[in-house]
């Protein structure tokens, strides 16, 4: 009996420790799991590389970092570009938002803003919408579909870039490529930015038009850019048509002259570049611009960043950034 019963404790020892060793290995495995879980809900900041952009768009003298953070229950991201050679101490910020379906750095090459941050004028940030759409109220993608409350977000954004070195909360553009732009129109009608502290100085729509009411218009100073031929968005009324949901979009020069009566506007002066021609106009609310391209389509026309640069110019006390996109 006594040799059986040391034969079974031999037998036992091994069969204890494998087992011990899974119980190991599957500790290990879950702990591995828990811990790769943890970035969700932890901000991060990690120095990046240039975005890969067109030849034609890589300006120098530009420092880049993405970031990462959850605002309003999602995890979201942006990339900020930042001067390596600042003009001041405290730069104004721009935040551009991508036109549905693009990535958020699109847009840098898109617009060539970026010849504004590697001159030294702006720190602009790139953020990513849901899906790669905005919730623009009544619109657009799968950001509208599942209700994101992107208002939220970008608020959340902008008070935390507020307080970063080198940023001057109270100059604050927000700007905007065809979806993009409905959002950042959505935020100057209603929503606001309502950031203690924050001074929204303009909003920039390029290709777009308001889909949510905006009735008075932009709370702040505006200048819109538009093609006459745009299949996506109405200019006159000889181009309506119908929303993707089946409702009328209200062309571009009827929305504008409403805007413009809201806001108590003087007389328009005009002026022309090439395919491009130019109406400004004094409102009570600051200045508001109209920038027609002639027989253009849905896109970011050429000469339309230098007259972006060129309104924004004495909104952000800054008048030599009207050359910076010459640099």
């Amino acid at each position: 009996m006594s040799t059986s019963r040391a034969r079974r404790r031999r037998l036992a020892l091994p069969l204890l420790l494998l087992t011990a060793l899974l119980l190991l290995v599957s500790t290990a495995v879950h702990g591995s799991s828990a811990v790769a879980a943890l970035p969700q809900a932890q901000h991060h900041a990690r120095a990046a590389s240039a975005p890969k952009l067109a030849a034609t768009s890589q300006p120098t003298g530009i420092v880049w970092h993405s970031e990462s953070a959850p605002l309003g229950g999602l995890l979201r991201t942006w990339s900020v570009a930042a001067p390596a050679h600042p003009l001041a101490a405290r730069l104004p910020l721009l935040v551009l938002l991508h036109g549905r379906g693009s990535p958020p750095i699109a847009e840098a090459d898109r617009s060539g803003l970026l010849t504004a941050v590697s001159t030294g004028h702006l720190v602009e940030v790139y953020p990513a919408g849901y899906g790669l759409s905005w919730n623009a109220g009544t619109c657009c993608g799968v950001a509208h579909d599942r209700g994101i409350d992107d208002a939220a977000f970008l608020r959340a954004l902008v008070q935390r870039l507020a307080v970063s070195p080198g940023v001057d909360p109270t100059r604050v553009v927000l700007a905007g490529f065809s979806n993009g732009a409905k959002m950042a129109l959505d935020m100057a009608c209603g929503h606001g930015l309502g950031v203690s502290g924050v001074t929204l100085r303009a909003v920039v729509v390029v290709a777009a038009s308001a889909v949510s009411p905006c009735a008075s218009g932009p709370s702040v100073p505006v200048v819109q850019v538009a093609g006459t031929h745009d299949p996506l968005v109405p200019y006159d009324a000889a181009h309506a048509m119908p929303s993707h949901a089946g409702s009328g979009l209200t062309p571009v020069v009827t929305e504008f002259a409403t805007w413009r009566a809201a806001a108590a506007c003087g007389s328009a002066t005009t002026s022309s570049d090439g395919k491009l021609s130019v109406a400004s106009w004094s409102c009570r609310r600051g200045p508001m611009q109209l920038v027609t391209d002639a027989g253009g389509g849905h896109t970011w026309p050429a000469g339309a960043t230098e007259a972006i640069l060129a309104f924004l110019a004495p909104l952000l006390t800054d008048p030599s950034i009207a050359q910076a996109h010459a640099a």
